[in-house]
């Protein structure tokens, strides 16, 4: 059964709500920088939406009229202590934040003034670390990195892997995995920007990951390109709100503008008749042809990126393209939803996924796709989801 469309959680949305809140603390070690402040982008999110920032601002202004007025009534004659100009005592009880230290951090009660000021500066990045975690990172983690691993582990001896993300460390781990998966295999990594498009650049990479490595297109049984880079997109909006052309932009531009952009470079560089097979994968989604509320970026780009690759099989009939969606899968992306998503439905739906154990692994969803491409029963572009027969 496909536990994207079972029934809604019997316990109701405020109980699916605080089973997440209250269980932040991941269960693994975080592994890296990387993976750090993508845990402290959701916890700053989680006390944006509590209002300290708002609270804050607000005591820090009421404090500064005071002093002002104190000083143009009083003149002279006024006196201050140390607390009035010092950022480093402690907040007293009455502080609108305590409650909040109280709740999120017991341990940090006694937080200065300076403190807060820092937090609140911090409270200020949300948006950026946003931005950064929001993005799939392609071949350095996840879903990427798995199908780097096993497509690899299958590849005949001097084989060429081209791992681009733009995690540089991230590539790195992954190209020393392949290797052990695979040492006769070789791997070239190149630290990219997939959002912004650049064919010269996507070019480049494929001819030079060719040449340094001894070999030309028609060297190669199979060419094989999988397109798995992309982002969920603001799910805090509806439909309705989604009105700023400039955010539209940089969606379309990580998650369908580069990504034709980067097929076409590979084609140029495979053009028919050069390897004896050329497949094309695109990792897509349920989203692609079914509504999910508040996730309208990421269901209009998944539509308008599958529909693309369809185009392109009716075009290349020599050409097998498979459109894979895989699943509710255990990702980082599925965690923004949770603690981002505007609706309630769906944030109850994925908690209950994760609760219930029923969300899919990248192992799982990784043998599932190649099962599928080595039995070759696919019409090419068709969309294929985990959970088809």
């Amino acid at each position: 059964m496909d536990p994207w469309l079972s029934p809604r959680n019997s316990e109701g949305k405020d109980g699916a709500t605080l089973t997440f809140e209250d269980n932040f603390e991941p269960s693994d070690r975080l592994p890296d920088s990387v993976a750090y402040l993508s845990a402290l982008e959701k916890r700053l999110a989680q006390l944006k939406e509590r209002q300290s920032k708002k609270d804050l601002v607000q005591s820090l202004e009421e404090k500064h009229k005071s002093c002002m007025l104190r000083l143009v009534s009083e003149g002279s004659n006024m006196t201050f202590t140390q607390e009035d100009f010092d950022l480093d005592v402690p907040v007293n009880s009455g502080h609108p934040a305590q409650a909040w230290l109280r709740r999120v951090a017991p341990e940090r009660q006694a937080v200065t003034v300076g403190e807060l000021v820092e937090l609140l500066k911090a409270d200020q990045l949300t948006q950026i670390l946003s931005d950064e975690a929001n993005n799939s990172d392609s071949a350095s983690k996840g879903i990427g990195r798995e199908l780097a691993i096993e497509f690899s582990r299958a590849f005949a001896v001097n084989s060429v892997v081209v791992l681009l993300a733009r995690s540089e460390s991230g590539l790195a781990e992954t190209r020393n995995l392949v290797i052990n998966a695979n040492a006769n295999v070789k791997v070239k990594i190149y630290p990219t920007d997939l959002s912004k498009s650049d064919p010269e650049l996507f070019l480049s990479m494929i001819q030079t990951s060719l040449r340094e490595s001894g070999c030309s297109a028609g060297d190669f049984d199979l060419s094989l390109i999988v397109h798995n880079a992309g982002s969920v997109g603001d799910v805090s909006e509806g439909t309705s709100d989604m009105c700023d052309p400039e955010k539209w932009q940089q969606y379309f531009s990580l998650n369908l503008f580069s990504v034709a952009c980067l097929n076409s470079q590979f084609l140029k560089v495979f053009p028919e008749g050069s390897a004896k097979q050329r497949t094309i994968v695109n990792v897509t989604s349920l989203c692609a042809i079914k509504p999910f509320k508040s996730m309208g970026y990421y269901c209009t780009g998944k539509a308008s990126r599958e529909m693309f690759f369809r185009v392109l099989a009716e075009e290349n009939p020599t050409i097998d393209v498979l459109n894979y969606a895989p699943g509710p899968v255990d990702t980082d992306m599925v965690s923004e939803v949770i603690s981002s998503t505007g609706d309630a439905d769906i944030k109850s739906m994925f908690v209950n996924l994760k609760k219930t154990g029923t969300i899919l692994t990248v192992d799982q969803t990784t043998r599932k796709i190649m099962e599928v491409l080595e039995s070759g029963k696919f019409e090419s572009g068709q969309h294929v989801d985990y959970y088809d027969e």
